[in-house]
């Protein structure tokens, strides 16, 4: 049986397949075989997503909403309600990951000691 790993996505993971051509999302499902992966997103990036100008993200999130759960958090901030919903699944004993660009929520998660995957130059998810 495979173990269960929730994934966290931020709102500039929806821009990457424009930014990096690649589907994040299936190459990160595919890099993860291994673990049986729930996305998540927290209720606060469904909202950035859809007050955004640019169309793009809003079909790659689209593309993929059926398979995200959306999770209502008490924090309105995106970066909050990102940290906050990867807290709680960690301290409830989850393995959890969360997707970002973000370098500042990278760091203050990897203080948290919540690894992030991202895209590198090479255009390749790296998981830190």
């Amino acid at each position: 049986m495979k173990k269960k790993l929730y994934v966290v996505l931020d709102t500039n993971i929806f821009y990457a397949p424009m930014y990096f051509k690649i589907d994040f999302i299936k190459e990160l499902l595919y890099k993860l075989n291994e673990f049986d992966v729930e996305l998540l997103v927290p209720s606060s990036v469904v909202e950035e997503i859809k007050n955004l100008n640019d169309n793009f993200p809003k079909q790659y999130f689209e593309k993929y909403s059926k398979d995200i759960k959306i999770v209502n958090t008490s924090v309105r901030s995106t970066d909050e309600s990102i940290l906050e919903l990867c807290k709680e699944l960690k301290e409830s004993g989850n393995n959890v990951l969360a997707c970002t660009a973000d370098n500042r929520l990278r760091k203050i998660l990897k203080d948290k000691k919540i690894p992030c995957a991202l895209v590198n130059k090479d255009r390749q998810i790296i998981i830190k």
